[in-house]
């Protein structure tokens, strides 16, 4: 048998500076990063709401009228299988409050 050697690849690591904005930042168009910011943030609240209270799937997914392997796929990070409405929706039915803020930005 052959004397297998490990070989570490040294590369230095590339420091980015980010715009603020991850998706932005990944190449999304701004009208895509904007929709995938609103849906991430309307997702963490409800990630966090099942943690506050620490719910199980199947209890969270009752209180939002969804399957829980529908809330599965939206804790795994699966945004582009909801709509912004459904996410609020869901907020609602756990008693959750969601605003609108609009704010002008400087359009390149």
């Amino acid at each position: 048998m052959k004397d297998l050697k490990t070989k570490t690849m040294s590369k230095e690591a590339k420091q980015v500076v980010s715009s603020g904005d991850l998706y932005q930042d990944l190449g999304f168009p701004p009208e895509k990063a904007e929709l995938l910011n609103i849906k991430t943030k309307l997702g963490i609240e409800i990630e966090n709401y099942i943690e506050t209270n620490n719910l199980k799937q199947d209890e969270a997914a009752k209180k939002m009228g969804i399957s829980r392997p529908r809330l599965r796929k939206l804790i795994n990070g699966s945004l582009e299988l909801f709509t912004v409405d459904a996410l609020i929706q869901m907020l609602a039915k756990i008693g959750k409050r969601t605003e609108v803020k609009v704010k002008k930005v400087r359009v390149s």
